[in-house]
């Protein structure tokens, strides 16, 4: 019921922003417990999400929930890389790098061969890169 209710009130549009940002934040948390990984890949693509007040980091943190809880492990590691690359401010950098430590600290069980093993080095590594971007 409360995916259908948040759902609803971000249709009817009389949200106003702080609400707006904490009813996706909802709904990002629901499908996720539920599984729905279709439904958050949707919303990471929506332009409203965008729009209602999630800062690039926080944006960042979804996408790894996403990708790490759907067992795509690999995928992860390489858009994770590959953005922290791209990256234009520190902060994102920096976040980047803490996604990619969590990631080997953590470990990630994927399906079929797609998972990443914890590694101290690793982690040890990309948690000292996201301490350096930060500053």
């Amino acid at each position: 019921m409360a995916i259908n209710y948040t759902e609803k009130a971000i249709a009817a549009g009389y949200l106003y922003e702080f609400y707006r940002k904490q009813a996706y934040s909802s709904l990002f948390y629901y499908y996720g417990k539920l599984n729905q990984y279709s439904k958050i890949a949707a919303l990471l693509t929506d332009e409203a999400v965008y729009a209602s007040g999630f800062s690039e980091t926080d944006l960042l943190n979804e996408k790894y929930s996403f990708l790490t809880g759907k067992g795509s492990c690999n995928e992860a590691v390489a858009y994770f890389t590959s953005m922290a690359e791209e990256a234009n401010t520190k902060e994102v950098k920096a976040k980047l790098y803490e996604c990619l430590a969590k990631m080997y600290d953590y470990g990630c069980d994927g399906s079929r061969g797609n998972k990443i093993k914890k590694n101290k080095k690793m982690e040890t590594t990309f948690y000292l890169k996201s301490n350096a971007a930060a500053y």
